[in-house]
């Protein structure tokens, strides 16, 4: 049986009906709702639309159908219906519940979303009811508990995106941990509960999260398929491997994180963490430092050498070292001033400047020369004639004696 009513802005809606219509009204099978949220209602199925979940506003509605959502080893319960329009995305999950169920174990909802071939169910109903949490619209129905062919370890989750959303968030990793054989599709989708990221977490497929240091398996295929975060070839019982953010990025404030693994057409929602990329994720601190999360702030706690910069505490820049040096490098690419002046150079290692060396100097002696000079040796007696005129400096050593004059100057050395 097909239900059916008025759109809730037609005119027979009633004025109060009218004034509250995109927070949901009455019975309606069919409704515009935006971004303030609202409520899809016909006969035992129920859909909550929270605030902030939709960019725009839209025409929703509710038909029934005549599929069998049932894969085994779930069994469908109840009527079947379609969620449209298929495409919707929502940046923040709807809330479904099959009600007016009748001696059922383990109630289940049974969620295709899109166009897909791929069933997802909820096992977090209880009593007369199934519920459900959709970030897109398709098929739902009801079905009766199975256990699930994958046992999720780690991280602990939650079974509702609320109680996630209260709780102590992963920091920059998430370390997904399950048992299993075969192959597995893990699909892991982030939610911003509180409205504080205004994009799509996920991309255009299940990309929030990429994996990092897998054990037990070998990666099949990742998430540019749309159908999973990962495709995962087991070669063991136990798999584990870090979930870190991929398009999800850097955010700020929690988000909610569904886990889902399963095979076959057939994947399973296990529940919900918190996660968070933490104050400190990407930040490199240049290299020479670490980052140090306080809160919400951070800062970098730099190495010797280096030191917070003045306008950015979350970059390390090098500090001058110059204390006790006249010249040479400062340890940052510079150079120490005021340097070193003509005739010195810089001795780099112990930063002062020293002579040259590229002129000798004899202080004791100065002699200018002008004319011819002539040097005859003979083995005892040398003799030495020079022709100056200018300065004439004599100087005697043992029993060398040089004598210099205006004229012809005879030097005689040795015995």
């Amino acid at each position: 049986m097909a239900f059916s009513s008025p759109r809730l802005l037609s005119s027979t809606a009633s004025i109060t009906c009218g004034l509250v219509l995109l927070i949901g009204c009455g019975d309606g099978s069919e409704a515009e709702i935006g971004p303030e949220g609202g409520e899809l209602k016909s006969g035992a199925i129920t859909v909550v639309i929270p605030p902030g979940a939709m960019g725009s506003t839209r025409m929703l509605k509710i038909t029934e159908i005549d599929d069998n959502l049932g894969r085994a080893p779930y069994t469908q319960v109840s009527d079947s219906w379609l969620l449209e329009p298929t495409d919707l995305r929502l940046k923040i999950p709807a809330t479904v519940t099959v009600s007016k169920l009748k001696d059922v174990k383990a109630p289940t909802l049974l969620h295709v979303p899109r166009d897909t071939q791929t069933t997802h169910t909820y096992a977090m109903g209880s009593g007369d009811q199934a519920i459900g949490y959709l970030g897109e619209f398709g098929k739902v129905a009801a079905g009766e508990g199975a256990t699930p062919q994958f046992t999720v370890s780690s991280p602990p989750l939650v079974m509702t995106p609320d109680e996630a959303h209260a709780a102590a968030p992963l920091t920059n990793a998430a370390p997904i941990a399950f048992s299993g054989a075969g192959s597995a599709d893990v699909i892991l989708t982030a939610y911003d509960l509180s409205g504080e990221n205004n994009r799509d977490l996920n991309g255009g497929a299940y990309c929030a999260f990429k994996p990092e240091m897998v054990n037990g398996a070998s990666i099949a295929t990742g998430c540019s398929t749309g159908t999973a975060s990962v495709t995962l070839n087991l070669t063991g019982a136990n798999v584990d491997f870090n979930a870190v953010p991929f398009l999800l990025d850097k955010v700020d404030g929690n988000v909610v994180v569904q886990v889902e693994v399963g095979s076959q057409g057939l994947v399973h929602t296990f529940g919900y963490f918190s996660f968070n990329t933490s104050p400190c994720f990407y930040e490199t601190c240049d290299g020479y430092g670490t980052c140090v999360a306080n809160g919400s702030d951070a800062s970098c706690d730099c190495i010797d050498g280096y030191a917070q910069a003045e306008d950015d505490a979350l970059s390390c820049v090098c500090v001058p070292q110059c204390d006790g040096r006249d010249c040479g490098s400062d340890s940052c690419g510079g150079q120490c001033s005021p340097g070193c002046g003509d005739g010195f150079a810089c001795n780099n290692d112990a930063g002062v400047c020293e002579p040259d060396g590229s002129t000798t100097t004899d202080p004791t002696s100065t002699t200018s020369t002008t004319g011819t000079t002539s040097t005859t040796g003979t083995t005892g007696m040398d003799t030495t004639t020079t022709t100056t005129t200018g300065t004439t400096t004599t100087g005697t050593t043992g029993m060398d004696m040089t004598t210099g004059t205006t004229g012809t100057t005879t030097g005689t050395t040795g015995g």
